[in-house]
């Protein structure tokens, strides 16, 4: 479940990158690579 929902959140984010600058995306993966490997506490 979390896969999937990662997997579109990446797929979102290619989309971005191809509509919108190419810092916002890579700051959301950043930011949820971060999420995913300090743990899904929450």
């Amino acid at each position: 479940m979390l896969i999937n929902r990662d997997r579109e959140l990446l797929v979102s984010s290619y989309t971005i990158i191809r509509e919108k600058h190419y810092i916002v995306p890579v700051l959301l993966r950043v930011f949820s690579y971060c999420v995913f490997y300090g743990g899904y506490d929450w």
